[in-house]
């Protein structure tokens, strides 16, 4: 079975302290194949992750899965 290749744009966590008070989420954009979907999350294997304002990549060193909650995604574009 082949496995679909997506991009998603999507908004990363913040941790909020008094200190530091971000003033918006970091937007993503993660690029690899749809694993599994369901109405809650999406996994996507072989995952290659950027912060859309800097370009670093996130993280550094690329992890094997990726867990994205749907309410933190706001495009899904499938590639193939």
């Amino acid at each position: 079975m082949k496995k679909n290749k997506v991009k998603i744009i999507w908004n990363d966590a913040v941790i909020y302290t008094p200190d530091s008070k971000p003033e918006e989420l970091s937007k993503m954009e993660t690029v690899g194949f749809l694993e599994k979907e369901s109405e809650e999350f999406l996994i996507i294997s072989k995952p290659e992750t950027h912060k859309i304002s800097t370009g670093k990549k996130h993280p550094e060193k690329q992890p094997y899965f990726y867990f994205i909650p749907k309410g933190m995604v706001e495009k899904i574009e499938h590639l193939n």
